[in-house]
């Protein structure tokens, strides 16, 4: 419920604590969150919502700090010209605060499952050094929210002493960048520096199955029934379609040794096929080229 408020909804209620909150039976014998109070209420932009989600991702999935630093302007953090001027000395004060802002549990050799807990009070601390050299701006939902996500923390601690909020909100920040139903141009952008290799820029088939496991081991889903509520969408089935023209590009382009002719031949053999062979699906050839 909090989840959806904070990067869904875009009204967060910011003052969560035990006597705000309540557990309400519905008539179908189900319980549900019940809010009291709404003196203290944020409201998030979409393209706040947006970065929100790609920041979460970008730092969990492989620790990207310089990624994060990039998203201060759309998260309305840092004016332009900072962004401009100052990126060098933003990346490595950014990698300074969340190295201190993020405690990584001992490796387990389960790399997907390698989630950090985010301390809110350093991480706090941490932005408010970091004002007088690139003029910080902490607007009042970046208070709030990280108030009301803090206070929540502390009550789920109490339940479960275990509890990691980033572990809630990776595997769902992973399914808006895969479905991407607002078509946000960041999350578009942020999704295509995950599956791409640095270095070459073409597609990682590493990093995509990475995507699947982690959103699968997290989320008690298995990888097929992921990669099929990915495809159900718009967004998720145009997404796949690219990166099988993609990967047949480079498959044909290497596998002839780059002549152009067998390209072209080899091209319209695969064309020729593809329109007798309607029965087969973009769901069915999504799955097995993203599947293990």
């Amino acid at each position: 419920c909090t989840l959806r408020q904070l990067l869904v909804d875009g009204v967060f209620h910011a003052d969560p604590h035990a006597g705000n909150l309540l557990k309400v039976r519905q008539d179908d014998g189900g319980v549900r969150l019940g809010y009291l109070d709404f003196g203290i209420v944020a409201r998030i932009d979409a393209q706040v919502r947006d970065a929100l989600v790609c920041a979460v991702t970008q730092l969990v999935f492989h620790k990207d700090y310089r990624a994060v630093a990039d998203l201060m302007g759309e998260l309305q953090l840092l004016p332009p010209r900072v962004m401009q001027d100052q990126r060098k000395e933003l990346y490595e004060a950014m990698e300074r605060t969340l190295t201190a802002a993020l405690h990584y549990p001992t490796s387990t050799g389960n790399e997907e499952m390698n989630v950090p807990v985010l301390l809110f009070d350093q991480l706090l601390e941490a932005m408010v050094r970091m004002i007088p050299q690139f003029q910080f701006q902490l607007p009042p939902y970046f208070i709030n929210n990280a108030r009301g996500l803090s206070t929540l923390e502390g009550i789920a601690r109490t339940l479960d002493p275990e509890f990691n909020v980033l572990q809630i909100m990776y595997p769902y920040a992973l399914s808006v960048m895969l479905e991407n139903p607002s078509g946000s141009e960041i999350v578009d952008r942020s999704l295509q520096q995950l599956i791409r290799n640095p270095t070459t820029g073409r597609l990682s088939r590493r990093r995509i199955r990475k995507i699947v496991r982690d959103s699968a081991a997290l989320t008690g889903y298995t990888q097929r029934q992921v990669l099929k509520d990915v495809l159900r969408t718009s967004k998720g089935r145009k997404l796949a379609r690219s990166m099988l023209m993609e990967e047949m590009k480079t498959r044909v382009t290497f596998g002839c040794g780059g002549n152009k002719e067998h390209v072209k031949t080899a091209t319209q053999r695969r064309k020729r096929g593809g329109s007798r062979r309607k029965t087969s699906s973009t769901s069915t050839q999504s799955s097995k080229f993203l599947q293990l």
